[in-house]
């Protein structure tokens, strides 16, 4: 609407990141934030995880595209995996897959040096 008086508004959506996990054995049931991570159950068994330094590691590429480093995901898994030890016990989380913002529950593919596409 905007755009029909000549108003652009540039999209300022922020870069999050999302990584899912496999389906584990675990009793969490609520949202756990911590300094490091957050680490939030699924439906179906799995654990979504996020983090503000994790974002902040999300490469933005000249054609528009995201590049989430290899590192990044290590690092997101084992900062959760070390928060459901004092939960739950010894946990090794893996991965499967990691998306953008509201793409979290889409089906993609789980290469973890794959580029995210903006929406």
């Amino acid at each position: 609407m905007l755009a029909e008086i000549g108003v652009r508004v540039p999209d300022a959506t922020p870069i999050s990141l999302l990584l899912k996990t496999r389906p584990i054995k675990t009793d969490l049931r609520a949202v756990l934030n911590t300094p490091h991570v957050a680490v939030r159950p699924t439906p179906d068994g799995a654990l979504v995880l996020d983090s503000a330094w994790s974002e902040e590691e999300v490469v933005v590429n000249s054609d528009g595209t995201y590049t989430v480093h290899d590192k990044t995901v290590k690092g997101l898994l084992e900062e959760a995996s070390a928060v459901l030890d004092v939960h739950d016990g010894h946990v090794e989380l893996r991965y499967a897959r990691k998306e953008r913002g509201a793409e979290a529950d889409r089906p993609g593919a789980d290469n973890p040096a794959r580029r995210i596409a903006r929406l």
